[in-house]
């Protein structure tokens, strides 16, 4: 059975669709340092954050990682992310050491969040 290639052009693109991400500084001193159709970005509790959109991503998919945010190397982490039962515009990321503990990223390092809907 020979594969069939859908092959996606530009004009098959909803007219509407942005990417929407976020750049955040994680740690106890948490910011977000740029993004687009993100609001806030804020520390609920050691390796949980909250970062909050313009529009609902409930129906989306999440991607984070995690990044050093000053040219170096970042630690080594684990980063999850999912929606929010609280709100549709927000996701929670939580972050974890080597070990599996729920643990705040270093001084200069944080995550990103891609959303694509």
């Amino acid at each position: 059975v020979a594969a069939r290639r859908e092959t996606k052009r530009y004009e098959d693109l909803k007219a509407n669709v942005v990417a929407r991400w976020a750049k955040v500084n994680a740690g106890i001193a948490t910011a977000l340092i740029r993004g687009r159709g993100v609001e806030s970005a804020f520390r609920a509790s050691a390796g949980v954050y909250r970062v909050a959109f313009t529009n609902s991503v409930a129906n989306c998919g999440w991607t984070a990682t995690i990044n050093d945010n000053a040219n170096g190397t970042a630690a080594p982490f684990q980063i999850t992310v999912e929606t929010s039962a609280d709100a549709p515009t927000d996701l929670i990321v939580r972050t974890f050491n080597s070990a599996g503990t729920p643990s705040d990223t270093g001084e200069t390092d944080g995550f990103t969040v891609t959303v694509d809907c």
